[in-house]
């Protein structure tokens, strides 16, 4: 995902239409709270299975995939915030 983003971002041009490039839209804050996001939240569907298969549970499959949720949001939540009372925009 953040890869795709990068390419996307690096490698486009946005000569044509500039109101509509994701640079435009989006802020170095604001890519790097997603960037965190995206690495903490749910894992793949095999690593899912294998919670599941380990733990011979679902509520503790589920736990995990809250938490994991939980924590992504509230680390990019973290991050964004700080970066806008330390002046990033």
């Amino acid at each position: 995902m953040i890869g795709t983003l990068a390419t996307r971002l690096i490698t486009c041009d946005w000569t044509s239409d500039e109101i509509s490039s994701p640079r435009a839209q989006i802020t170095p804050l604001q890519g790097l709270s997603f960037m965190v996001f995206a690495l903490l939240y749910a894992p793949c569907i095999a690593t899912v299975a294998a919670i599941r298969t380990e733990s011979r549970s679902w509520k503790i499959t589920i736990l995990s995939l809250v938490l994991g949720l939980a924590a992504a949001w509230f680390s990019s939540f973290l991050i964004y915030q700080c970066g806008r009372l330390l002046g990033f925009e």
